[in-house]
């Protein structure tokens, strides 16, 4: 994973437009706004790897459910701010990560993300990019999840 750290809302936002230029066709939304709720709960010794937005629903139909996922130092964090009032923020820490699961369709992809307590579907993923996403998730897991020591 090549460690790109962002610590602020303006370095979010840049990352995941510069993510979205490079993969046009995934279907986001608002980023701006989801980048200021990532930002609101990042902690001060809290730095952001890499970002990428997507469509968190179980069904692929539904394209009105943008959220922006940051891989920190610590933990992922899935934000999305509502359209009215409110936002939706999901914080996945280490020990509650099991593993993730990509899929491949003609245009879109879906990554869902295994935890101790549910599994989280990403959707309408440009096909193009869950090479990428997939190689920064699996770096992240392999650095920031805590290895068993015992043998």
């Amino acid at each position: 994973m090549t460690k790109k750290v962002i610590s602020t809302e303006d370095g979010i936002y840049k990352e995941a437009s510069e993510y979205l230029k490079r993969y046009p066709m995934t279907l986001a939304w608002r980023i701006r706004q989801h980048s200021k709720v990532i930002s609101k709960h990042l902690n001060k010794d809290e730095d952001v790897y890499y970002v990428f937005p997507a469509q968190k629903n179980p069904d692929s139909f539904n394209i009105f459910s943008t959220c922006l996922i940051a891989l920190t130092n610590k933990r992922i964090l899935l934000a999305q701010k509502r359209v009215l009032w409110g936002y939706n923020m999901t914080s996945i820490t280490p020990d509650m990560f099991n593993d993730f699961e990509l899929s491949k369709g003609l245009i879109f992809g879906k990554l869902d993300i295994d935890t101790v307590k549910e599994v989280i579907r990403l959707s309408n993923i440009d096909s193009k990019a869950l090479v990428e996403i997939e190689t920064n998730l699996s770096e992240y897991i392999l650095e920031i999840k805590p290895k068993n020591d015992t043998i």
